[in-house]
């Protein structure tokens, strides 16, 4: 089981952000979620969609950002819940 959620934008407040924390491992306050115009220089996963997916448009982009060792431990099974391959970028 996962912990599928959608998240607020850490800046702009903006909601809708798909988040997947793989098998409960990592809790919601272990991480801030970024939309596409506000992801962080550093210290941030981005993803990047390869293509459309559902509702959301081609080239959907967020970030995640880890505040704890353990969400950090668990950074590979943290991801945008979405249908659809993506790009992850470490900055």
């Amino acid at each position: 089981m996962c912990d599928c959620y959608e998240a607020k934008c850490k800046v702009c407040g903006i909601s809708g952000l798909p988040v997947h924390l793989g098998d409960y491992e990592t809790n919601r306050d272990e991480i801030e979620v970024y939309c596409k115009g506000h992801i962080p220089p550093t210290n941030c996963r981005i993803f990047v969609t390869k293509s459309q997916s559902g509702r959301y448009p081609k080239k959907f982009k967020m970030g995640i950002r880890a505040l704890t060792e353990n969400a950090k431990k668990n950074r590979e099974i943290n991801h945008p819940n979405l249908n659809s391959d993506f790009v992850v970028v470490d900055v």
